[in-house]
């Protein structure tokens, strides 16, 4: 049974459900190995609460951990995930995502894709948007190529994809002048640097 000392109360009860199925208890052995399972806060905690009232079922006691231990800033949990964005890395982000998406039921694929996507920072989101992803996996995967491609072409003076333009700019002077690659063509005043654009196009 995984211990639980108050830190990611759904994560913990995820935890302990598969525990319960895998070695088949009934109600009063769940509520034993729980008990057994609690350190720190929620063993104090749980000493407290159950002198307050009854907690006779594991769904009772779900109930009461969810309510003093899930965080309740930035709202309910459905609140939360629907308000995220992406502030670092995709992969920080995914996780992110990921954990938040976990413990709520009835949300489809489609609204999950949706609120994964808009959530982005806009050079990915656009980016994103052309491939036209049809679930969050394959989302996941685009997303991560595009931002590692964006931090390619940057560290070799390429630039990232202006959300605003469509077109690949950088900082880097040619001849006093700023650069610009175009979607389309990959195409730069002055010279030709179509194969970095186009060989992510056929191979994201």
């Amino acid at each position: 049974m995984p211990s639980f000392d108050g830190d990611n109360p759904d994560g913990w009860i995820l935890q302990a459900e598969r525990y319960f199925a895998i070695y088949q208890l009934i109600n009063e052995e769940k509520i034993e190995a729980v008990v057994l399972s609690l350190s720190g806060d929620a063993l104090a905690w749980f000493r407290w609460a159950s002198k307050q009232q009854m907690i006779a079922t594991w769904e009772d006691m779900k109930t009461v951990f969810l309510k003093r231990f899930r965080p309740i800033h930035g709202g309910d949990l459905y609140e939360q995930w629907s308000a995220i964005r992406q502030t670092s890395t995709m992969e920080e982000y995914v996780r992110r995502f990921i954990e938040l998406s976990a413990p709520l039921e009835g949300v489809t694929e489609q609204v999950a894709l949706g609120t994964f996507m808009y959530g982005l920072k806009s050079p990915i989101k656009k980016e994103l948007r052309m491939w036209e992803p049809n679930t969050l996996g394959r989302a996941f995967q685009l997303a991560q190529q595009i931002e590692e491609k964006n931090r390619s072409n940057q560290n070799s003076g390429f630039g990232l994809l202006d959300p605003k333009s469509g077109t690949y700019v950088t900082s880097r002077s040619f001849g006093g002048g700023s650069t610009a690659l175009t979607q389309g063509t990959g195409q730069r005043s002055g010279s030709n640097f179509k194969k970095k654009i186009q060989t992510f196009k056929t191979n994201p």
